[in-house]
């Protein structure tokens, strides 16, 4: 996504949404973009997707994301 423009990062966001939900299949994604992570939390909301989010704190520290 480093080198995507903001309308094409909403879509990707969007076909993971929509894959997910016509597929019933579970996404894991990676990432290093804050900005990213934020957007995802937003677009793909815990309570209506089922979705978990988790942060690094410290190498093999992780912690949960607050909603």
């Amino acid at each position: 996504i480093q080198s995507m423009d903001s309308i094409n990062v909403l879509s990707l966001i969007d076909l993971f949404r929509n894959f997910s939900v016509r597929f019933g299949k579970q996404l894991i994604i990676s990432t290093h973009d804050e900005n990213f992570h934020e957007l995802l939390k937003k677009k793909i909301p815990p309570n209506i997707f089922k979705a978990k989010y988790l942060s690094l704190a410290s190498f093999g520290k992780v912690v949960e994301d607050p909603v």
